[in-house]
């Protein structure tokens, strides 16, 4: 049993050197042949650049493979480093949590598994905070946390049946739940006994006061019931509904934030529909697998096989073509217009705040060149903020932002000359230069999609930084599910070749291929335009 735990436990053990989060020093290590206690404490650190080579945080985070690198603990990797940053966490509780979760998953399960759950996770994390909400939103921390827990254990205890199944055989659970929601009740209040148990007398929410734990559990339970998936099609109608609405606000209205939480977390859940084709694809193999072991025991059993678990005449490719048609692309075209009100909203909102704060100074000639200023502004890489300190010397701190008439006939000299430009804050401190460091894994309200700084076009010895304009869930999430819907449809009609009409044109492999290629290199030149036109407009 000892020796079980040891393996477990060996997430980060090939490593020579660690680093102490609470202290931040270098760690020995960990010794050959130590006990179960000592090789626990090297759960409690981590090495700088793990979750950039990992690409946790990232939507093309491949959990398989990772999974195969961490010796079969993805989901111990993935929630250590999104939730090592909450300090309100006693680090060797989450470490045993975060053990405890992924043994209850059944890692024989072809789909939902501690795999899938931390591929889960690692989407969430990036839906909320490639589109701003977590920022946007005023909430605890303690919220923010437990997402990212109610995303790991989203499926915890799946055995791999189906609700109807449950239904069907008049299972325990389905008798306990009422038929409603059964395997979502389930994973939930498995979780959430997961939380209560203590390790060494503490829990998990121990730090946090009565009232933020039963915040924190009434989330959990409310993002995964949501995952309901008879639910999703009345759920999306509802969402697409108020998103048309003028007084939808998810940032303070708490059914608009929570049904707003509740569909990305649902996003997260199929993830893969809008990951690259060679993710998507083994995937979508896997839940396929997982169904027709359902339709293979349903027949030894003598019931009715449900739909898509028969494995005879069977077809992948229709099978994830109408799936992708009728429940993701819907899903996704909605997110992407979630992602665009909040972007407008953010642009009206700092506009409105700016403009207010010029006119109180009595320059309203500023205003069109502040404005300028902000919409060339870009410091994102892929999403994750970088900046630079403000050289002393440079011309444009916040304290310079005192523009005249004629300041504003020099802009362009000056700003040629200025690397960076840091933007006024709310503190008292932001008259002074201030250097920003990017840790791996941002906090959730580090994260937003309009940076605080400024980056001008430099002169040729510096470094051009590109401007970024981009909406991040509709031009990788929803672009790429696009893409798989046109390969999974090409192939479907390539495999009812002899149903079709004749004189009809069937594609063939080569044709389907080129397809594929053709929409990505269309999809990288309008990128590539996009991004040319924002540099010009910068100069």
């Amino acid at each position: 049993m000892n020796n079980e735990k040891d393996v477990s436990l060996e997430v980060v053990s090939q490593y020579v050197h660690y680093v102490d989060l609470l202290a931040g020093h270098k760690c020995e290590k960990v010794p050959e042949g130590a006990g179960l206690a000592a090789r626990r404490k090297h759960h409690l650190q981590t090495i700088p650049g793990l979750s950039v080579d990992l690409k946790i945080g990232e939507w093309d985070f491949n959990a398989i493979e990772v999974d195969q690198q961490r010796h079969g603990h993805v989901l111990q990797v993935v929630g250590f480093e999104l939730l090592r940053p909450f300090i309100f966490f006693p680090t060797e509780t989450l470490t045993a949590f975060l053990e405890k979760v992924e043994s209850r998953y059944d890692a024989s399960n072809p789909y939902h598994s501690h795999i899938h759950a931390a591929d889960m996770c690692n989407s969430f994390f990036y839906l909320v905070t490639k589109c701003g909400l977590w920022r946007k939103c005023e909430l605890p921390e303690v919220c923010h946390a437990a997402m990212l827990i109610a995303a790991l254990g989203h499926d915890i205890g799946h055995f791999g049946r189906t609700n109807m199944f449950l239904i069907t055989e008049r299972h325990e659970l389905a008798i306990t739940y009422n038929d409603r929601s059964i395997m979502e009740s389930f994973h939930a209040s498995s979780l959430v006994r997961c939380t209560e148990e203590a390790k060494d007398g503490v829990k998990l929410f121990q730090q946090c006061s009565a009232e933020q734990v039963v915040k924190a559990r009434q989330l959990m339970i409310a993002l995964i019931l949501s995952t309901d998936t008879h639910k999703h099609l009345d759920d999306l109608a509802a969402f697409r509904f108020r998103l048309g609405a003028d007084n939808f606000d998810p940032a303070s209205e708490a059914n608009d934030q929570l049904a707003t939480f509740s569909m990305l977390f649902r996003c997260a859940d199929i993830g893969h529909s809008a990951k690259p084709f060679e993710i998507h694809d083994v995937w979508s193999r896997r839940v396929t697998e997982e169904f027709h072991l359902q339709g293979d025991e349903e027949l030894r059993r003598g019931l009715q096989v449900s739909p898509l678990c028969g494995r005879l005449n069977f077809k992948l490719p229709a099978s994830q073509s109408g799936f992708l048609i009728f429940i993701c692309l819907p899903t996704w075209r909605e997110i992407a217009r979630l992602e665009e009100i909040l972007h407008v909203a953010r642009h009206e909102r700092k506009t409105k705040r700016h403009s207010k704060s010029f006119k109180s100074r009595g320059r309203p000639s500023t205003m069109k060149l502040y404005d300028t200023l902000r919409r060339d502004n870009s410091i994102h890489e892929r999403g994750r903020s970088r900046t630079q300190s403000i050289p002393s010397s440079s011309p444009f701190t916040s304290k310079s932002l005192t523009f005249n008439k004629d300041d504003a006939n020099t802009y362009k000299t000056r700003a040629m000359t200025a690397s960076v430009i840091s933007m006024p804050q709310d503190d008292a401190n932001t008259n002074n230069s201030r250097a920003v460091t990017s840790s791996v894994i941002p906090m959730p309200w580090e994260h937003d999609a309009t940076p605080t700084h400024i980056s001008f076009a430099v002169d040729s010895d510096t470094e051009k930084r590109p401007v970024d304009h981009r909406r991040w869930l509709a031009e990788t999430c929803l672009a790429q599910c696009e893409e798989n819907f046109v390969f999974w449809k090409a192939q479907a009609e390539l495999d009812r070749g002899s149903l079709s009409e004749p004189g009809s044109r069937i594609p063939t492999a080569e044709v389907i291929l080129e397809t594929q290629t053709n929409m990505i290199a269309s999809r990288q030149r309008s990128a590539s335009e996009h991004s040319n036109t924002s540099d010009t407009s910068a100069v």
